[in-house]
């Protein structure tokens, strides 16, 4: 039998310990909020080259990947639940997959722990654009121009319908990712490329949909994130613009910004609470200049990648939903600085170096970019050790291609001679 972190480490009294599903730099985020609180912070994860992993502010335990062995995460998490003496953790999902793990074992789960669910409906479709893009629907919220086939003959109907270019999306993300890995979703020219992206998809299991394309550059697409109660009250909220995403265009976000804008406030928000949504989550919209509407992209039910930018603005949206799911008295607020940027650092040289070679931004630019209050995914003084991480896996990694380089071009020159 293997020792209990609770046991051995933490003492709850104080503090209610926090299981954060998923350690990438989501999970550190979280374990950042909390650990410099004083929070007793435990990290599940699947990948001990994560650089998260090594963050001074939670404990991480290794366990195969939540989709191939749920079974060893639950056995775990009612170990370290039961070894608690009766008190009550907090569990974060920080992934998709992690947050329907928990919603497929709330019952059991919820005798050691505390978590944010919605209580209505079948939490298997939540994560769902099918399920999101009709409660948009209910809720008078502009969408896309959105269809979702079921099969070729659809698809080729579509086909000839669509106007283009135009998208193949996935219908759940995280099942697109299982597959496509980085490639988010694909952006189509022709009839029969639309058909055959999307038979591909749909021969490997996954539902799609195809929507037209809002254009836009990165800087076009708005968040509403925000913690909302048991009742689906937004307690704590902030509206943040993209600035630019990897890859380009169709990305995650690499430089996001802090603003105002209250027209997303407004319909982040109506979604939320006409879902009486419980949680962290964010809305994305998309500025769309035909017609002056934003339009909605997705709602993520679980905190995501630039969710650090709370932090540094002020709104916490984990610290926020920590506290209530304890019991802790928690006014609303939306308050906030705007201005505040945050930068994933890896990914955004990777997209300046895309925009330069296009002429459509100056390496000055970019640095002017980085300058002011702008805050990393990865650094932070008082945790520098996943960035250090983070740093010498990219040398490596270009040590690697220089070595690969240096060799074909030694095999080149045997060659010619």
């Amino acid at each position: 039998m293997r020792g209990s972190i609770i046991r051995s480490k933490i003492s709850p009294e104080r503090y209610p310990p926090a299981f954060v599903l998923w350690f990438g730099p989501t999970g550190l985020t979280v374990a950042r909020s909390l650990g410099r609180r004083g929070v007793p912070v435990i990290g599940l994860h699947h990948h001990a080259g994560e650089p998260a992993v090594r963050s001074r502010y939670a404990q991480v335990r290794l366990l195969s990947p939540v989709e191939d062995d749920p079974q060893a995460w639950l056995d775990l998490l009612l170990e370290e639940g039961r070894s608690l003496g009766g008190h009550m953790a907090v569990l974060f999902p920080a992934a998709d997959a992690h947050w329907l793990f928990m919603a497929r074992h709330r019952e059991v789960l919820g005798k050691y722990f505390r978590f944010a669910l919605p209580a209505d409906g079948d939490l298997e479709i939540w994560p769902g654009k099918p399920f999101q893009y009709a409660a948009a629907a209910r809720a008078g919220i502009p969408t896309p121009l959105t269809f979702f086939p079921r099969s070729r003959e659809q698809l080729a109907a579509l086909g000839v319908r669509m106007q283009y270019p135009c998208l193949v999306k996935p219908a759940f993300s995280h099942k697109w990712l299982s597959v496509y890995k980085n490639h988010k979703l694909s952006f189509v020219r022709t009839p029969e490329e639309l058909v055959e992206v999307g038979q591909d998809a749909m021969d490997k299991g996954l539902e799609i949909l195809i929507q037209e394309y809002v254009p836009g550059g990165d800087d076009s697409i708005y968040t509403f994130q925000a913690y909302a109660n048991a009742d689906g009250r937004v307690l704590r909220s902030s509206v943040r613009k993209k600035l630019r995403q990897y890859p380009p265009h169709f990305g995650s976000g690499c430089m996001a910004v802090s603003v105002r804008e209250p027209r997303v406030e407004e319909l982040g928000r109506g979604l939320m609470e006409s879902l009486r949504f419980h949680g962290i989550g964010s809305v994305e919209f998309k500025w769309d200049g035909r017609d002056g509407q934003f339009k909605l992209m997705e709602l993520n039910v679980r905190p995501g990648l630039m969710t650090a930018l709370s932090l540094a603005d002020g709104s916490d949206v984990i610290w926020a939903a920590y506290r209530d799911i304890s019991g802790e008295p928690n006014k609303s607020t939306r308050s906030y600085r705007v201005g505040v940027r945050l930068v994933y650092l890896e990914n955004d040289i990777k997209a300046f170096w895309y925009y330069r070679c296009r002429g459509q931004l100056t390496f000055l630019g970019w640095l002017r970019s980085l300058l002011g209050r702008t805050r990393d995914l990865y650094y932070a003084w008082d945790d520098p050790m996943p960035s250090v991480v983070l740093v010498l896996r990219a040398l490596r990694r270009l040590g690697a291609t220089l070595l690969r380089q240096l060799r074909a071009g030694l095999k080149r020159g045997q060659a010619a001679e």
